[in-house]
């Protein structure tokens, strides 16, 4: 039978701003560090991202976490967890610039621009010519 729990859990942690709450034993080097759980897995561990450069997530009991109130001076996560919102515009422009073609995508483009069929090694030529 399916276990519900895990699926309880992901409502009631995820997005949330957490610390752990008694840093003993492995939980020693979370000690003052605050974090967003980005997920909880199937085995009912909270996934948490820890505030800071480092993007790992960690997988913790949430048992070992409490919910803090998130401060201002915390930085915000460098990624967004999956299924989250984009945060913010595009620059505006960003997309205006269409991509540039650098060779022929199928044999008949390959026929309308040189007029014959390019081979694989020609190819592979012309790729390594526009890398350099």
């Amino acid at each position: 039978m399916w276990n519900d729990r895990p699926e309880r859990l992901k409502a009631e942690w995820t997005g949330r701003t957490v610390a752990v709450r008694s840093p003993v034993g492995t939980l020693a080097r979370f000690a003052g560090l605050t974090g967003r759980v980005r997920a909880v897995n199937m085995n009912g561990r909270a996934l948490v991202q820890f505030d800071g450069a480092d993007e790992t997530w960690f997988d913790l009991d949430p048992a070992a976490l409490k919910e803090v109130e998130p401060t201002p001076e915390t930085p915000p996560p460098v990624r967004a967890a999956v299924g989250e919102e984009p945060r913010g515009e595009p620059e505006p422009g960003a997309l205006a610039k269409p991509p540039t073609k650098m060779r022929p995508a199928t044999p008949a483009e390959a026929k309308a621009e040189g007029g014959k069929k390019l081979s694989v090694l020609e190819l592979a030529r012309q790729q390594g010519a526009a890398k350099d």
